[in-house]
């Protein structure tokens, strides 16, 4: 089984996912963002966090394994989907 860089991986979601999610949310119905917000970007979140870890192990750029950076892009992502919920109530 090939692994993935985990710096490359913590990259991608921090620079296309999360974005993409936040994007895309604002065209979801309101079940499908709850989901979002319920479960997708909680998971995500916690995945993010063991690849920044993995990263850092690996002598990965500092500012990519941030932890506290990637927690405040989470609660940006999460604030803004919330906003995106409301509007479709």
């Amino acid at each position: 089984m090939v692994e993935l860089d985990p710096c490359k991986r913590l990259e991608t979601i921090q620079r296309q996912i999360l974005p993409s999610i936040v994007h895309k949310a604002g065209e979801e119905e309101f079940e499908e963002i709850r989901y979002l917000i319920d479960t997708v970007l909680p998971d995500l979140e916690l995945r993010t966090i063991e690849l920044a870890a993995r990263c850092a192990e690996i002598g990965g750029p500092a500012e990519l394994c941030d932890i506290r950076r990637i927690k405040e892009m989470f609660r940006e992502a999460y604030d803004d989907i919330q906003k995106k919920l409301l509007e479709k109530e």
